[in-house]
């Protein structure tokens, strides 16, 4: 997997508590990563000379970026920022990170109700079109021990899955270097004993301990919430593979119904390209 050298933080133009930018530069401290802040804003506020609006508006959110990142600079962080006017900006945060050349897009998160899973949300909307890992931030603090849970498919015969695999425990162990008691668990659901795979199997076909591989029977987002509960993992890494048609606009992939069921941080490899 390629280093984190670039990291896409996310900003909420409505709150100056930006947990997005605290965790952020822990990340950055840790990998030696540089900062993008980005913010998104538009207004439909009603006026003769709406071009005048927007630079003032741009301008105004500038300077508050400045004072926002200005403490992080103090500290050594190698940190910028942008503001974009656009009113679709939740469709195309997406695109705004791809082309920003960074390695990891990170976002805060959180529950959402079925009336908001039926809304297309910016969370829906970036793992639809992020093509990097897209960090959703749902915990107030940072990674303390590093105890991760892979979400493994272990019975797909798809290539694609395989590969996904393997990308997603290569970033487990790439997140866990700093820390000198990370630990990388798996998870493997199962509907029915056809799809029953022993925890042993698992451990020695992702190589890991056996006491931290795991086989829960139900749906992924059910055996996820499960492990990452026993284990008190601080973070589930998972892979997404887009749906299209009314299922995946209604229920999205696995990803998003995890982030209404679980309260630690979920990273997702996309696999949008």
């Amino acid at each position: 997997m390629p280093k984190i050298e670039k990291v896409f933080a996310i900003i909420d133009p409505t709150t100056d508590q930006q947990r997005v930018l605290k965790r952020a530069e822990r990340i950055a401290k840790l990998r030696g990563a540089k900062i993008l802040a980005h913010c998104a804003i538009f207004s439909n506020y009603s006026c003769e000379d709406k071009a005048a609006l927007k630079r003032a508006e741009i301008k105004r959110y500038e300077l508050w970026l400045e004072s926002l990142i200005a403490p992080l600079k103090e500290n050594g962080v190698d940190i910028d920022y942008q503001v974009e006017w656009d009113p679709d900006w939740r469709d195309n945060l997406g695109a705004a990170a791809n082309a920003s050349g960074c390695d990891m897009v990170i976002k805060a998160s959180k529950k959402r109700s079925l009336p908001g899973r039926l809304r297309k949300t910016s969370d829906w909307q970036l793992l639809r079109t992020s093509n990097v890992p897209v960090f959703l931030m749902k915990r107030e603090d940072s990674m303390e021990t590093g105890r991760l849970l892979a979400a493994i498919k272990t019975n797909s015969k798809d290539e694609k899955y395989t590969k996904m695999n393997q990308e997603i425990l290569e970033y487990c162990r790439e997140i866990i270097k700093p820390y000198d008691d990370g630990e990388v668990h798996a998870i493997s659901a199962y509907k029915d004993w056809d799809d029953f795979v022993n925890p042993a199997d698992l451990a020695k076909k992702v190589g890991i301990d056996r006491t931290m591989a795991h086989c829960v029977s139900g749906s992924p987002e059910e055996a996820i919430q499960v492990a990452a509960n026993e284990i008190k993992a601080e973070m589930v890494v998972v892979g997404a593979v887009p749906r299209s048609g009314v299922a995946g606009k209604i229920f999205g992939n696995t990803v998003e119904r995890v982030l209404d069921r679980i309260d630690c941080d979920v990273m997702t490899l996309v696999n949008n390209k």
